[in-house]
């Protein structure tokens, strides 16, 4: 596992360096305006649909073939995807926050927005990867461009004012529940989606 995880890194290094700009910007973009949130969350999601992007490069050049045939079963094929997933979506919203905390300093509204990141970060790929593990990168790519589009509207609705003020108020009323409750969500959503993608990728042919 430690080597396909290596190979996918490699490739995020080689392949991403224009979303890695374009990450960089908007947290430098956030810092002058102080004022629009979506911009903290928008190289979030751009990182996360970049990943999955990543899977096209498997087909291409039909590494799936060739990695079916490693001394490695397919769940743990599946694993590693979801392993690399977690790692790059959990540490994507660290810089965010930070600079959030560095202009706002407050410590509950930064682990509110690193809950949100992280939230509507999984969205995508928990989706995406059973489809793509189905029916390969063609058919995925459709489907997280449109999610990706979804969450990405959602979002900048979510983060109006008047909803975010709903939010807050109603955060207060549940804040332990919520802190509580969140990361079994997330935790959840990521191990049905692991369970539903090993199910049908040790029933693809090739």
């Amino acid at each position: 596992m430690k080597g396909l995880i290596i190979k996918d890194l490699y490739m995020m290094k080689k392949q991403l360096y224009f979303v890695y700009i374009v990450y960089f910007f908007f947290i430098v973009l956030f810092a002058f305006s102080k004022a629009n949130m979506f911009l903290l969350i928008f190289p979030v999601l751009l990182l996360t649909s970049s990943l999955i992007n990543l899977l096209y490069y498997d087909d291409l050049y039909k590494w799936n073939i060739l990695e079916c045939i490693l001394p490695v079963s397919r769940k743990t094929i599946v694993k590693e995807k979801y392993i690399l997933v977690a790692l790059v979506l959990f540490f994507s919203p660290i810089i965010p926050c930070i600079v959030y905390y560095i202009i706002n300093k407050n410590f509950i509204d930064t682990l509110n927005l690193f809950y949100v990141q992280l939230l509507l970060s999984f969205i995508i790929p928990t989706v995406t990867l059973p489809i793509y593990y189905k029916l390969g990168y063609g058919k995925s790519r459709i489907l997280s461009m449109i999610i990706a589009a979804f969450v990405g509207g959602f979002s900048a609705l979510l983060l109006n004012s008047f909803l975010l003020t709903k939010m807050q108020e109603f955060k207060s009323n549940l804040s332990n529940i919520f802190y509580f409750v969140f990361p079994i969500i997330i935790v959840s959503l990521i191990f049905i989606s692991y369970l539903i993608s090993v199910k049908v990728y040790e029933k693809r042919e090739f």
